[in-house]
């Protein structure tokens, strides 16, 4: 019955027929007869499965053939297959062609990696072009950027009349374009630096929150937020290490002790507990949920919720006020370092204390992290020009120094940088900032083998003559 609903049409029945063939070693020619009915079609398992055994007899030809197809209709290993071959993708959203040209640069090949960060680049430059539309309420820039119709997911808005016109699910329609771009200039936005944990290009804005452009031919055709979701219009739905990095006071290590796993009947490291936890304008938890938790820890759960009352943090800011925010954090019985775990390094410092501030490394212990972007960041020419000058009227040479805190999460995004020191030229400070901001990636830094939070002093020197 298989065979003839294969004859008739049905991709899946060639497929499981083909299967079937593999799995009592028939020859390579009938398996390859069916995958190949399957892939025209139109099942991408079988166009991959058609692609393996032509890569497997060095048919370069027929592989790329049926990686074409497989990568059209949606199966990664056909895009990297392509991708290994240095051969152009069909078309495909930008966010798959970002994950696929990662997933082939991250096992060290130069023409992936050479690609992939030209896409990153085209990225973003779009995001720029969509906030520079943003930023000037230039409504026909803006249109041109965005399909007739986008599908939104979890853009929080700080501005309440927007937040009542624009739920956190909702599709756009062009009708709809001009007022939610004046929205949008609500929320004070700038481009986030690509990186591996990003497939589309990003707009991040305060409180740490995230607004990921999903692209295809250089429009919108979907927007969305990267945190689980909170049913809380008040509140804005952050990511559970931005939480904990503002704790003040408290501890978000809670753990149920030996007793209370014993009386579960639970082994160290089986115990865990989601909850839903808001926090207030003046950083106090005003409430909590459980979400989820394991059998057998109803203990553990009223000792997380107990360890609530005791945390402050600070408040979370948006456009410079005050703002309530929530977060899923999963707490864990997890099992204690054992002996003979990995040492850290005698160069970095200490591992920071639970819920507390970031540790402090050395600029060169964060350098061997940096993926991308660089630190000789020089004035632009008019502010080449000025200094001259001044050099000119001083009859001195001109130098210039300034100092600046950079921290990353434990992903290796940039959270903040702060000022230490201004260089006294306004303009080259905030070429400084921009630059890192929007130049820096880094890989997450390692602290006794854990991916951690740090930050670091970088300091520059200009000097002119």
């Amino acid at each position: 019955r298989l065979g003839s609903a294969c004859e008739r049409g049905l991709a899946e029945a060639c497929l499981y027929l083909a299967q079937d063939a593999a799995a009592r070693d028939a020859p390579e020619p009938e398996i390859e007869r069916l995958d190949r009915r399957g892939c025209e079609l139109g099942n991408a398992e079988a166009c991959r499965d058609a692609l393996g055994l032509a890569a497997a007899r060095h048919d370069d030809a027929a592989a790329r053939r049926f990686a074409t197809e497989a990568c059209r209709m949606g199966a990664a290993a056909g895009c990297q297959a392509l991708i290994e071959r240095d051969a152009e993708l069909p078309v495909v959203p930008e966010y798959r062609q970002l994950r696929d040209y990662r997933s082939v640069c991250d096992v060290a090949h130069p023409a992936a990696c050479e690609r992939l960060a030209r896409l990153e680049a085209a990225g973003a430059a779009f995001a720029r072009e969509v906030l520079d539309a943003i930023h000037g309420q230039d409504a026909a820039a803006f249109a041109r950027l965005w399909s007739g119709t986008v599908e939104v997911t979890g853009v929080w808005f700080a501005d309440r009349a927007c937040a009542r016109r624009f739920p956190q699910d909702f599709t756009l329609t062009a009708d709809r374009q001009p007022e939610f771009l004046r929205c949008l200039a609500t929320l004070d936005a700038h481009v986030e630096p690509p990186g591996p944990s990003h497939e589309t290009p990003v707009l991040a804005y305060d409180p740490g929150l995230a607004i990921h452009l999903g692209v295809r031919g250089r429009v919108v055709e979907q927007i969305w937020a990267d945190v689980a979701r909170i049913e809380d219009p008040d509140a804005a739905s952050i990511d559970p290490d931005l939480l904990a990095s503002h704790l003040v006071s408290g501890t978000l290590d809670v753990r149920p002790g030996a007793a209370a796993r014993t009386t579960a009947g639970a082994p160290a490291g089986a115990m865990s507990v989601a909850v839903q936890m808001c926090v207030d304008r003046s950083g106090w938890v005003d409430g909590t949920r459980i979400e989820r938790s394991t059998p057998l820890t109803a203990a553990y759960a009223r000792a997380v919720l107990a360890a609530t009352a005791t945390w402050r943090f600070t408040p979370f800011l948006a456009r410079g006020k005050p703002v309530r925010v929530c977060a899923i954090k999963t707490f864990s019985d997890s099992p204690e370092p054992q002996a003979g775990h990995r040492e850290q390094p005698a160069n970095l410092a200490p591992m920071a204390e639970p819920g507390g501030p970031p540790p402090d490394v050395p600029p060169t212990a964060l350098a061997a992290f940096r993926i991308t972007g660089q630190l000789n960041i020089v004035p632009d020419d008019a502010t080449k020009t000025a200094l001259a000058r001044a050099a000119l009227a001083t009859a001195q040479r001109v130098r210039v120094v300034g100092s600046f805190k950079l921290c990353i999460s434990s992903s290796g995004r940039i959270q903040t940088i702060t000022t230490l020191k201004s260089t006294g030229v306004p303009v080259y400070d905030s070429k400084l900032l921009h630059d890192m901001r929007e130049g820096l990636r880094y890989r997450p830094f390692l602290l006794a083998g854990v991916p951690s939070p740090v930050c670091t002093v970088v300091t520059f020197i200009y000097s002119q003559n």
